[in-house]
């Protein structure tokens, strides 16, 4: 899956492309699943991200094999003089509410519409050096996630998540390029009000 549907545009952010890849569909259907992983992807990289075993390496969904391929690509321009640094934020709309889920309060986001679009003010970034330094952020993150019963799954989150990824490359010349990847989990499609940003 991974293959077909986020390779090419994960190259394409590397590039200086922008991408957003969005899992939608009803609660159940495998969202998370598609995104992350399986329950035993989402607990090691919550609990022991440092130390992933191969198995569960073989079961990483499209987020944690985008993280490896972002530093693959990264340590290609690196090679060629290219200075890059690569910041990492996760939030979460719940309720028609926006949370930074980078902080331990979970801190209400402001939305603002500045120069013709709508940005989070504040929002955390980390910088990340590694994959595994975006697995710490998802981590953190996941930690703080709200979750809710369902009437199809009771573990199946009731809130958006989305992993901003964001690639500012300074090339020898001093060109300066910036992209951003937005990794969108929504939550269950039935009778949610989705937010698009």
């Amino acid at each position: 899956m991974y293959e077909k549907a986020a390779k090419a545009q994960i190259g394409d952010f590397v590039s200086g492309i922008n991408v957003t890849i969005f899992a939608y569909g009803k609660t159940g259907s495998g969202k998370t699943f598609s995104m992350t992983g399986p329950e035993t992807v989402t607990e090691s990289l919550k609990n022991s991200f440092s130390d992933i075993s191969e198995s569960t390496q073989k079961l990483f969904g499209i987020i944690p094999r985008a993280c490896i391929q972002i530093f693959e690509g990264i340590n290609e321009y690196l090679k060629e003089g290219t200075q890059c640094k690569l910041t990492s934020s996760y939030c979460e709309v719940y309720m028609e509410k926006i949370y930074d889920l980078l902080t331990k309060d979970r801190k209400e986001i402001t939305l603002k519409y500045l120069g013709g679009m709508y940005i989070m003010d504040k929002l955390t970034k980390r910088e990340c050096m590694t994959p595994e330094e975006i697995f710490m952020v998802i981590s953190e993150g996941t930690a703080n996630k709200s979750t809710a019963f369902t009437a199809q799954n009771a573990r199946s989150s009731r809130s958006h998540t989305i992993l901003t990824i964001e690639l500012e490359k300074t090339e020898i010349s001093g060109t300066k390029t910036t992209s951003k990847l937005f990794l969108v989990d929504l939550a269950g499609s039935e009778r949610v009000k989705i937010i698009f940003f």
